[in-house]
């Protein structure tokens, strides 16, 4: 029987600062879901409407409940005014026996985000009695807390089982972007949720289980976007790696014919849901995929100067095309951010979080090292991601004959960010230099505290960014 893993004082005291670092976060995702209005966040009117086809029993999109939709209608007014009035909130409407159709981008997505969220909106509201209150906002603030409360439990996990990752986590976590998304009814805390499974995944050691569960991983999130099919790559990888562990060739070949569950799957979902006319309802008037498509086959070389300038967007700041900004915090609609002190702090932040976490050494000991391969491969996919991701804007929402697409906001780039800087990280930890860095620090009474000061010092930039969006917002629709 293994001894027990001892915990040192300086250890102790840094999970300390990381557990209230991230209970001051998590208090800033209450205060963002108080003061964010209903539906002044990216596509939350289609996620809400979506949720309700799946609470109806649509496998698309269908007839939802009119009183659903309604309270989309109430709030409209703060959008065009960007204030917002008390009196909304204490509006009861009731239930409405009518329903209407509904239709969008959302109704291609699988229901697997909206699942449980539908089930808790069924058991508070009351769609159709007009004899009583719908209790159809109650039911928006239920859905907006599960989101919260997926991805605060999915941080905790994640830092429970990848230590060494604490301080890059919980500055991703801190991010106003992520904050404000997760706190909105959509997909992105289930996103985070399965990335965090699949980097879990990929950096265990190679067995046909974590092959397996790598595969059901990916599966999972290509169903929210397609585009996430790419990181079969890392499943692919893993595949390989089982040769090192003994299994032979003929049941490595024989476990890469379950790509057919990923692939047949998506392929069978979006050959269900093409052409039907609820995708086609309330998309763009300029929006034509076939007249994009035909450009692209007729001028193939103009794919490659999208991705060269897309690569370009990704250092600038425009809201809608990627621009660092917009990861950090570009609230509401993409139409407002939150000060240069704040995008400061948080740039500050990312390489403060990165040496706290090669300097501090967690409980579980010193980082192993791996092949290359380990933590390229992540890096690959990230790149491919960003690339799959452009290709969908411009065939989707760039205006035909387009030079740039359209439409690629900060929200889509934090899982292939956080891939990249994560496998950069382990890598550098794993290498002797980084170990004998911590050695030193730990070895030097003068000097355990930077590891301490550090996470401080990050969680402290972070809070700065939170105050001044947190102004933001009340500027926007209270001041």
């Amino acid at each position: 029987m293994a001894p027990p893993e001892t915990v040192t004082p300086d250890e102790e005291r840094i999970g300390a600062l990381h557990r209230a670092w991230f209970v001051a976060v998590l208090g800033v995702y209450v205060v963002f879901l108080a003061l964010i209005p209903p539906f002044q966040t990216n596509d939350e009117v289609g996620h809400w409407q979506r949720m309700w086809s799946v609470a109806d029993g649509h496998l698309t999109c269908g007839e939802i409940p009119r009183s659903a939709i309604e309270l989309s209608w109430r709030f409209e007014q703060v959008r065009v005014s960007s204030r917002m009035s008390p009196a909304l909130l204490h509006q009861r409407g009731s239930g409405r026996p009518e329903r209407m159709p509904m239709g969008g981008m959302a109704c291609s997505y699988i229901p697997l985000s909206y699942v449980a969220p539908a089930v808790l909106a069924r058991l508070v509201a009351n769609p159709f009695d007009p004899s009583r209150p719908s209790r159809m906002l109650v039911a928006f603030y239920v859905a907006r807390a599960f989101s919260l409360l997926l991805l605060a439990v999915s941080v905790l996990l994640f830092m429970r089982v990848a230590p060494a990752l604490r301080s890059l986590t919980l500055t991703l976590y801190s991010l106003p972007m992520v904050i404000q998304q997760s706190i909105s009814i959509n997909q992105e805390s289930t996103i985070l949720c399965l990335a965090f499974c699949i980097l879990v995944l990929w950096w265990k050691a190679p067995s046909v289980r974590q092959v397996l569960g790598l595969l059901c991983a990916v599966t999972l999130l290509a169903f929210t976007k397609p585009v996430y099919l790419v990181l079969l790559l890392l499943w692919a990888g893993s595949l390989l790696r089982l040769r090192s562990v003994g299994v032979t060739w003929a049941r490595i070949v024989a476990l890469s014919t379950l790509v057919v569950i990923p692939l047949g799957t998506c392929g069978a979902w979006w050959s269900f849901v093409a052409g039907r006319p609820e995708m086609l309802r309330n998309l763009p008037a300029w929006v034509s995929v076939p007249a994009q498509v035909d450009w692209v086959r007729e001028h193939p070389i103009a794919l490659w100067r999208i991705f060269v300038t897309q690569l370009h967007d990704l250092l600038g700041r425009d809201p809608l095309r990627g621009g660092w900004t917009s990861v950090l915090g570009v609230l509401g609609w993409a139409d407002y951010g939150i000060g240069e002190r704040a995008y400061d702090a948080l740039l500050a932040s990312i390489p403060i979080a990165l040496g706290a976490d090669l300097l501090a050494r967690p409980a579980s000991g010193a980082a192993e090292r791996r092949s290359a391969l380990a933590y390229v491969l992540p890096i690959v996919a990230a790149v491919l991601i960003v690339a799959a991701i452009t290709i969908a804007m411009y065939l989707q929402f760039s205006v035909p004959h387009a030079d740039y697409a359209m439409g690629m906001t900060g929200r889509y780039l934090h899982l292939p960010y956080f891939f990249v800087l994560a496998a950069l990280l382990l890598w550098a930890r794993a290498t002797p230099l980084a170990r004998r860095a911590a050695e030193a620090v730990q070895q030097r009474p003068r000097m355990r505290w930077v590891p301490g000061g550090l996470i401080a010092l990050c969680a402290a930039l972070c809070l700065l960014a939170a105050h001044d969006a947190i102004r933001a917002i009340w500027l926007k629709y209270y001041g």
